[in-house]
Formats: structure tokens, C-alpha cells, sequence
């Protein structure tokens, strides 16, 4: 009976590591009208729209900055010039997302809040997701009757923002409910950028040129 229920056990583990997608590192060096060139797990190919890499990504969407990979069942998106590996563990490990430094020496990386595609700079010096009213309003985000509101310090001077708490803020497969934001009025900053509010909840490494972002216990 021991052997059979350790056999049992043996075939679960399997099947569950078998069922976890697999980690893909993208990069979208060139988008074409058509098709697109990805270097993926450090392989160049140029890849037509609904076709498969060599390694069994279809490509599935062409954007203007970004396209769209259906790995293992699941629609990825990846942004032109940046690399990401966005990987998903079994059920019960953490999930983490690497962003690579591009030539300018910052961290951009496509995320969704409260459902919805959002193009993120990540800031560890601002204290909150930082997001203009015009993309708030967008996002159908109700600042002005659930925001609190207050005075902030800006490039252009002081200006008007509220304080708000976003229901969900993806990254990759890291995803946390519930996170402060502050949403500024105008078009200050033009760039959503994800701040302490998300990082500080999350467990960060940066060798200088790849960052990690990963689930806390």
C-alpha cells in the first residue's frame, strides 16, 4: 500500500510540473507589418503573424509597440526593445516576471490595472503608482468621488492629485489586490510609473541590468 500511494504521489508531481507553462525570454527587436523579429530563449527568428517559433509560440497579435505570443495556452504580451521572461510556477510556487534594462538605463514592462493594459516605468523613488487623470479616466477609474484629494510636487510645480486604491495591479504573473495609487491631474506623467505602493510588497533584485520582480511569501 506505502509503495503504491508513493507511486501515486510520484505520477501527481509529474502530471503537475508537466501542466506548469513554460518560461519564455522575448525579446521584440523589430515589428513589421506582417511579422515580427523575436529573439527568444536567445534565438533570432522572424516570425509571421499566426505562426509558430521553433519552439511552439504562436504569435497570435501585432501591435504597433508590441505583439502578443500564445504560450502554453496563455496570451503573453511583449513590448518592442524590451526583454521580459515572464514565467508561471506550479500552483503553489511564486510567480515572478524579469524586466531587462533598456539603452536608456530604465525598466518598462506591460502590466494590466483593474483588468485593463497599462505600459508601466518602474520607479522606486515614487512613493505610489503614479498615473495622469487623463489615463485614470480611461481606466474608468472614479478618482474624483472615491479619491482623496491633496497637493503633490512636481517637475512643473505643486499640482493637484488624489489618492486612490487600485482593485488589481498585475505585472507579468505577480498580481497584488488592494494597492495605493495617486492619479495627477493633467497629463503629468506621461509614463504610469509603478512605485513603492507595488514594489514594496513584492521582493526586488536588480543586478544592473535585469531586474526581478517576484511574489512575497
Amino acid at each position: 500500500m506505502k509503495v503504491l500511494i508513493t507511486i501515486i504521489i510520484l505520477l501527481l508531481s509529474m502530471t503537475l510540473a508537466a501542466a506548469s507553462p513554460p518560461a519564455a525570454r522575448v525579446q521584440v527587436n523589430a515589428i513589421l507589418n506582417n511579422a515580427a523579429v523575436l529573439t527568444i530563449n536567445g534565438k533570432q527568428q522572424m516570425i509571421r503573424k499566426m505562426a509558430k517559433s521553433s519552439e511552439g509560440y504562436q504569435l497570435v497579435v501585432i501591435a504597433q509597440d508590441s505583439v502578443t505570443l500564445l504560450i502554453a495556452g496563455e496570451k503573453q504580451v511583449f513590448k518592442l526593445g524590451a526583454a521580459v521572461t515572464s514565467s508561471k510556477a506550479g500552483r503553489s510556487g511564486k510567480q515572478s516576471v524579469n524586466i531587462n534594462r533598456d539603452r536608456n538605463g530604465m525598466y518598462y514592462s506591460r502590466g494590466t490595472i483593474n483588468g485593463k493594459t497599462v505600459d508601466f516605468l518602474v520607479d522606486t523613488g515614487a512613493t505610489f503608482i503614479a498615473m495622469n487623470s487623463i489615463l485614470a479616466n480611461q481606466l474608468g477609474i472614479d478618482y474624483l468621488n472615491k479619491g482623496t484629494i491633496g497637493k503633490i510636487q512636481t517637475a512643473s510645480g505643486i499640482v493637484t492629485a488624489w489618492q486612490v486604491k487600485l482593485d488589481k495591479v498585475t505585472l507579468g504573473e505577480v498580481e497584488l489586490l488592494f494597492v495605493e495609487a495617486a492619479v495627477v491631474e493633467g497629463s503629468f506623467p506621461k509614463q504610469t510609473l509603478l512605485g513603492m505602493s507595488f514594489l514594496s510588497r513584492v521582493k526586488l533584485k536588480n543586478d544592473g541590468l535585469l531586474m526581478t520582480i517576484e511574489e512575497k511569501n
